[in-house]
């Protein structure tokens, strides 16, 4: 009887073992930039959703990179926090400018004269860049 209680708890505590050893190896893996804006792109052609999903990546993005991954940040916590990582200063004002511009598009019915293509590839550029500076370090 001894026996299988041994038996069970082993096989429980490998089993959990194999359950946690993959959430650390999502939490450590790296999602390319071109994964994250993967249904952005797709949605070039829809207002709102475009801009929801954009503005998602973007989270989704610097969720995965920075260390604070499992806390809710504002726009001026990141701002903040790439400034002291070392990022250009022009390269976080164009970040915060894609934001504010996805947000505009998301939260107003105001027609936006945007070219949704430019502002995407805007986007994929700030983030390859920032990446580049991040993995510098």
């Amino acid at each position: 009887m001894g026996a299988i209680f041994l038996w069970k708890r082993n096989k429980r505590h490998t089993a959990t073992e194999k359950a946690q050893a993959k959430i650390d190896t999502a939490a450590n893996s790296y999602t390319s930039i071109e994964e994250i804006l993967a249904p952005a792109s797709l949605l070039i052609d829809k207002d709102k959703i475009f801009y929801e999903e954009l503005k998602l990546a973007i989270w989704n993005y610097f969720h995965n990179r920075l260390p604070y991954s499992n806390t809710p940040i504002n726009k001026t916590q990141l701002a903040n926090t790439l400034a002291q990582k070392g990022i250009e200063q022009s390269l976080v004002g164009i970040l915060m400018e894609i934001i504010h511009q996805c947000e505009a598009g998301i939260y107003t019915n105001v027609e936006m004269n945007l070219d949704k293509t430019e502002l995407f590839q805007t986007a994929r550029q700030t983030l390859k860049e920032i990446d580049a500076a991040l993995n510098k370090q």
